[in-house]
């Protein structure tokens, strides 16, 4: 037994077998519950070569309700929307300080908050952040973010 819908752009109608109905009504709430599930989610832009995040990581901030995007070297290899939607931002201390300066200006220049962290492949560290997969680690970091108003200056 099918349904009749209309499915084109003419306004004919056609009949759909129920089995394709149901199953494009399941994609669809699937599609719409990872949306709603992404949306939710704060957005942090990381800044570093590519090792400051890895896929681990990038897991175990997702389960801490964090997606991450990055790591860039450059802000202007994020997109507007990315930009607009971004709560704050993570800067790798490693990058040299010419560009810590830099990304630190353009950051202050769009309103994101900032904050410089170790990478676990990076310098030893002995106090500040760490980029981690840690949940105590992500916890501070988020922290120190969300009070934040503005980006930390030079």
């Amino acid at each position: 037994m099918g349904q009749t819908i209309d499915t084109s752009l003419t306004g004919k109608i056609s009949t759909i077998p129920e089995s394709t109905v149901k199953m494009h009504i399941r994609e669809t709430i699937a599609f719409e519950t990872k949306k709603a599930e992404f949306v939710e989610k704060l957005l942090i832009l990381t800044i570093g070569q590519h090792t400051f995040v890895d896929r681990k990581m990038v897991y175990a901030w997702r389960e801490a309700g964090v997606e991450l995007i990055g790591p860039v070297l450059s802000i202007g290899r994020i997109s507007r929307v990315a930009i607009g939607l971004v709560v704050g931002a993570i800067i790798d201390l490693d990058l040299d300080s010419d560009a810590l300066i830099l990304l630190t200006d353009q950051l202050d220049g769009l309103g994101i908050p900032a904050i410089f962290a170790g990478s676990q492949t990076g310098k030893a560290q002995t106090s500040g952040f760490c980029m981690s997969r840690e949940r105590e680690a992500i916890t501070a970091i988020m922290a120190a973010l969300l009070t934040q108003h503005k980006v930390t200056k030079h």
